[in-house]
C-alpha cells in the first residue's frame, strides 16, 4: 500500500458509475422497494411521480423525483456504508455551502418525529441557495442499514409550499414492519484538538487472523464501521484536501476491543467513506485503511500504527 495507491483509492472513491432513469412504471397507487422495505405513493403533497433512476442497477441505489407547479422533491433511498443522518446532513451542508458561498444560511435545523413521537428525523431548511431566489429543505432518516434522504426546493417566494411538501414526505411514505425511521439522538459535532505530527506510519503486509479480520468487518452490519450512534466523543478535525478539492475529517474517539474506527474522511453525499481504523490483534496495534461506497468495502492496506490527523496527507500521498 504505497502512498500513490492510497491517493488513488481517495480518487476512485470520487467515481461516479453510470445512472438509467426512467418513468415510473404505470399501474397501482404506490410503488415498492423490497430491498429497503419501504413503499413510496405515487403523489405526495400535491407533487406526482415524475421518474426514478438506479444508480447502480442492484436496487440499492434509488432515486425517485416528484414534480409540479415549479416545486420538485428527490428522494434518495440507499444503503450507505455508515447510515447515520447526522453525518449526511454535516457533509451536505459542506456541499451546499461551497456551492452557494456566503448567501447560504441554515434558517432551522431541528430533529422532528414521524409514525411516533420520538425523535427520529433530521429537518434542515436552508436560505440563500441559487443566490436567494430558491427556497430548500432536507429530511433525512434512518431504517435499518438504509438512509431515506429527502430534498425538497422551489421559489424562495414560496417557501411555505415547499416545507409543506418537505413535512409530508416521511409520513407518506410506507415503512413495513419496521412501522417508521429508527430513533435519532441529536448530535453537534466540535471541533478537534490539534494532535502532534510526528514520522508518517509505514506500510506493513499483513496476513493471517488480524487481516481476516479486517476483511470480515466488510460483511457486518454498517460494513463493521466502529463509529459511536450518539457522535459522542466525535470531533471535526482539519479537512483533507484532495486535488482542488476538501473533504471533511471527523475523528472519532479512542475505543477498545479488537477494531475501531479513527478518521473517516467523508468523500461525498453519497456516503463514500475512506476509513483509518485501530486494529489488536496477534501482539500487535495497527493503523488498518478501508474504503467504502453503496456497492460495498474493500481493505486497502495497513500501517505500523494509526497516524496522527497531520500524518494523513503524507499517508495518502497528498503532499
Amino acid at each position: 500500500m504505497r502512498a500513490a495507491a492510497l491517493a488513488l483509492t481517495l480518487c476512485l472513491a470520487l467515481a461516479g458509475g453510470a445512472v438509467a432513469t426512467s418513468p415510473p412504471p404505470g399501474g397501482g397507487t404506490s410503488l415498492s422497494y423490497p430491498k429497503a422495505g419501504l413503499t413510496l405513493p405515487r403523489s405526495i403533497g400535491g407533487l406526482p411521480m415524475v421518474s426514478q433512476k438506479d444508480s447502480n442497477g442492484d436496487g440499492l441505489d434509488n432515486v425517485i423525483r416528484y414534480e409540479a407547479s415549479g416545486i420538485w422533491a428527490t428522494i434518495y433511498l440507499y444503503r450507505p456504508p455508515l447510515a447515520d443522518p447526522n453525518l449526511l446532513a454535516l457533509v451536505l451542508e459542506k456541499i451546499l455551502r461551497e456551492k452557494h458561498g456566503a448567501a447560504l444560511t441554515v434558517q432551522d435545523d431541528r430533529l422532528v418525529a414521524v409514525a411516533g413521537s420520538r425523535p427520529n428525523a433530521r429537518r434542515v431548511v436552508y436560505a440563500g441557495v441559487d443566490g436567494g431566489k430558491l427556497a430548500s429543505a432536507l429530511v433525512v432518516a434512518r431504517t435499518g442499514e438504509w438512509l431515506v434522504k429527502v430534498r425538497v426546493s422551489g421559489p424562495a417566494t414560496r417557501q411555505a409550499e415547499v416545507l409543506s411538501v418537505a413535512d409530508a414526505v416521511l409520513p407518506a411514505i410506507g415503512w413495513g414492519k419496521a412501522g417508521g425511521p429508527d430513533p435519532l439522538a441529536p448530535w453537534k459535532p466540535v471541533p478537534c484538538l490539534t494532535e502532534p505530527t510526528g514520522a508518517a506510519p509505514a506500510e506493513l503486509e499483513v496476513k493471517g487472523k488480524l487481516a481476516d479480520m479486517a476483511n470480515g468487518l466488510n460483511a457486518k452490519p454498517f460494513r463493521g464501521i466502529a463509529w459511536p450512534a450518539d457522535g459522542k466523543g466525535v470531533c471535526v478535525d482539519k479537512p483533507v484536501r484532495i486535488g482542488e478539492d476538501t473533504r471533511m475529517v471527523l475523528r472519532g474517539p479512542v475505543g477498545e476491543g479488537a477494531y475501531h474506527t479513527r478518521f473517516l474522511i467523508l468523500m461525498d453525499d453519497a456516503g463514500t467513506l475512506v476509513e483509518v481504523g485501530q486494529a489488536k490483534g496477534e501482539g500487535r496495534t495497527l493503523g488498518v485503511v478501508r474504503q467504502h461506497n453503496t456497492t460495498g468495502s474493500a481493505l486497502v492496506g495497513w500501517l505500523e500504527m494509526v497516524p496522527t490527523r497531520p500524518q494523513l496527507e503524507p499517508v495518502f500521498g497528498l503532499q
